[in-house]
């Protein structure tokens, strides 16, 4: 694993005097795991592969924020080898682009050209700063949990380093990686004991949450005291983090209101009502060439809005303070891997390629998009080819093609089949983040609820053994309590059923019935917390009923406690994820759709007018006219406008943009940089909004175009 003062491999305890546990199985596991989770990522692989040709380094103070961003963020690189990426990517991009520049005359793609090193120099110079925001939000969502479990621990033994152990076991991310590294340091002699060890950690840990290490300093100083002076002093660290958190939540959802209206605006409202009015404002611009870019449009819509709305969404996310993290999925039991995609057949299941399935349907459905856009290419190409460049015959030409693209049974035909286009990015990108999510979602859901519904089992095994009851009947009370509050269907109400089988079957006592390795009930439950509550109830038994009822106590104290801040956290945030979730699937793709239909209908309709008018004056004659409504007919010019299609395409690649930004934002807010709930959101985001987006276009298109066209 990365250490983040130095790096360290096996050899460094081979010499460790007594180290006869070198090669012990949970120390190769441990290696392994942290192999594969260390496994470098493209950013590092490029910093690497440059910094073998050359070193750059920076200034004093860079020199220092990048060093420092480096050692958060984990990653395995130098700034030098940042500068290397850096100086040798610009390097290679001025050969090819100079050259390109130099013979490409048209303005708007000499700037899209020269935007795009612009772009990765910002990428490569703030993606360590990006990577320690991300780890500091990660590791601050794990660290009320990891007071909240250590002080549980510590409350019913006052053992700091299997407290620490207690809190590794219920996490998973940056600081379970830290506090796995600091026991396995500690078991090889690394540091003296657990205080020396923690205390080099929290010089770590300072740089992101000053909160989390005073609640730490409270634990420890708490092993000093005795009675309630010690479990005064632990709930006052629990307390410290869970008060300092929701005030610095409640802080930040209040800041959050003046950047949501800005990204609105700027993602949603302006930018597609521009849409709107851009055919009607081109139709009526005169000159000898096309005065609106298609390309410049498309670069601007599809490149540069995104980036701007994803740095200004990285910003606000960069400042969100921790909340509470999901419960760990390590004990769950065939977790499919991130890359595989499970197709079932009947009672078998077949594995797929997660990334290579959702290409290959991607390019599929857009087979029909495709050919449209490659035989309007031809007839582009046809066009200029029988004019031999001559203007007056093209912009003829290209009018009668503009005029025929807009007519209402040929744009419905020709956007329906653009259409899939949208369809296959949105369904590749659906099936990529449900199958990595989908399994992992559904077993999170069951942890979660486990761990709500824990509460009732508990509260009623301590009033039962209050009353004088073995444990082993105690179970009876707690299934009458889960089916006199109608919870029959709730995972704990069959657990304790397994409990109760187990020893009426087996005869097993109720340790037994909870752990045995063959059929303990708890072999079907992945919940961490369950499975450790289960073991100090189990650890109590012999101490007696009353030492059983205080475990239980102090764990559903804790429970509350800590779910109640959880909850009015939750409330914080619930209204502004909400709306955030809201413009995704719904409001975003509906403005779009109005923008693409009232594009094409203001097209069709000018187009109806300046052919009635054509026909008035034919019919009265040019003569009667004075000229006016010629004049008035010159200024309709088709020779300017977009296509229809190629519209489409630009509001429709930016509208799945859009919904995958929005839920990357809403998902932020509410639940940090959690992968599982982000990949969920985006794909029942994409769902509802493409399916919204291409009903209306084509109902309005296909309702009101030939309504148009019969007036």
């Amino acid at each position: 694993m990365y250490n983040p003062f130095k790096k360290k491999d096996i050899s460094e305890y081979q010499n460790i005097p007594g180290n006869t546990r070198i090669r012990s199985a949970d120390y190769q596991k441990y290696r392994t795991d942290e192999k594969l989770r260390k496994d470098s990522g493209f950013f590092e692989k490029m910093c690497f592969f440059c910094g073998k040709f050359v070193q750059l380094k920076f200034g004093k103070k860079m020199q220092a924020n990048l060093e420092r961003d480096i050692r958060i963020g984990r990653l395995s690189v130098k700034p030098e080898d940042v500068g290397a990426l850096l100086l040798v990517s610009l390097g290679l991009m001025a050969l090819i682009l100079i050259p390109l520049s130099l013979f490409h005359y048209d303005g708007s793609m000499r700037f899209g050209i020269w935007v795009f090193p612009l772009a990765w120099s910002y990428y490569v110079l703030t993606y360590p700063s990006f990577r320690a925001q991300v780890i500091k939000i990660q590791a601050s969502d794990e660290s009320l949990k990891v007071v909240l479990y250590m002080a549980m621990y510590l409350e019913l033994n006052p053992n700091l380093e299997n407290a620490v152990r207690f809190a590794a076991e219920h996490i998973e991310g940056p600081l379970e990686q830290d506090l796995s590294k600091l026991l396995w340091d500690l078991e090889f002699g690394i540091y003296t004991d657990i205080h020396q060890a923690l205390g080099r950690y929290m010089q770590l840990w300072l740089d992101w949450n000053v909160e989390f290490v005073k609640s730490l300093e409270l634990l420890m100083d708490s092993l000093s005291r005795a009675g309630e002076d010690r479990i005064k002093l632990l709930e006052k660290a629990l307390t410290y983090i869970l008060d300092n958190s929701y005030a610095n939540m409640r802080e930040y959802s209040r800041a959050l209101e003046n950047p949501i209206k800005l990204i609105q605006a700027m993602g949603i409202l302006l930018p597609l009502m521009g849409l709107i009015m851009l055919p009607m404002i081109s139709i009526f611009l005169s000159g000898d060439s096309q005065v609106v870019d298609p390309m410049f449009i498309g670069i601007g819509y599809t490149v540069m809005l995104p980036m701007i709305l994803f740095f200004l969404m990285r910003r606000i996310l960069m400042r969100r303070p921790g909340a509470f993290a999901f419960p760990s999925l390590k004990n769950a039991r065939n977790l499919p891997p991130d890359n595989v995609l499970p197709i079932k057949l009947g009672k078998k299941y077949i594995y797929l390629h997660l990334k290579i399935t959702a290409v290959l349907v991607a390019l599929i459905v857009m087979i029909p998009g495709l050919i449209q856009l490659y035989a309007y290419d031809q007839h582009v190409r046809y066009i200029d080819s029988i004019c031999h460049g001559e203007k007056l015959c093209f912009d003829q030409r290209w009018k009668d093609f503009m005029n025929e693209q807009y007519d209402p049974k040929v744009v419905f035909n020709n956007m329906l089949q653009v259409m899939t286009i949208m369809w296959g990015a949105a369904l590749g990108i659906i099936i990529f983040y449900y199958g990595r999510s989908a399994k992992k979602q559904k077993l999170r859901q069951e942890i979660t609820e486990i761990e709500r519904d824990l509460f009732i089992g508990l509260t009623e095994l301590e009033n039962s053994l209050s009353r004088g009851t073995p444990i082993e009947r105690s179970v009876y009370h707690i299934l009458g309590e889960y089916e006199r509050m109608r919870m029959k269907e709730s995972p704990l109400f069959h657990f304790f059923m397994d409990i109760l089988n187990n020893m009426q079957k087996n005869g097993d006592t109720f340790p037994n019935a909870v752990f045995d390795k063959n059929h303990g009930s708890i072999i079907k439950y992945p919940s961490i917390l369950l499975r450790n509550v289960m073991k100090m109830i189990v650890d109590a038994i012999p101490r007696g009923s009353e030492v059983i009822t205080r475990n239980i106590s102090i764990i559903t104290r804790y429970i509350v406690n800590t779910r109640k801040v959880e909850e009015l956290i939750k409330d914080l945030l619930e209204q502004v994820a909400s709306t955030m979730k809201m413009q995704a699937s719904f409001i975003a793709p509906l403005i779009s759709a109005v923008c693409v239909a009232m594009a094409a209908l203001i097209v069709q309709m000018l187009q109806r007018i300046a052919e009635k008018m054509e026909d008035i004056e034919d019919s009265i004659g040019s003569s009667s006219t004075g000229g006016g409504m010629s004049d008035a007919l010159e200024m309709v010019n088709m020779r300017n406008v977009m296509p229809p299609t190629i519209l489409l395409l630009i509001v429709g690649t930016y509208v799945i943009e859009l919904v995958v930004l929005l839920s990357y934002f809403a998902n932020g807010i509410e639940h940090g940089f959690d992968q599982i709930n982000r990949d969920m959101l985006t794909a029942k985001s994409m769902i509802f909004g493409m399916t919204l987006f291409s009903g209306l276009v084509l109902v309005a298109l296909g309702l009101f175009g030939p309504f148009i066209y019969g007036i």
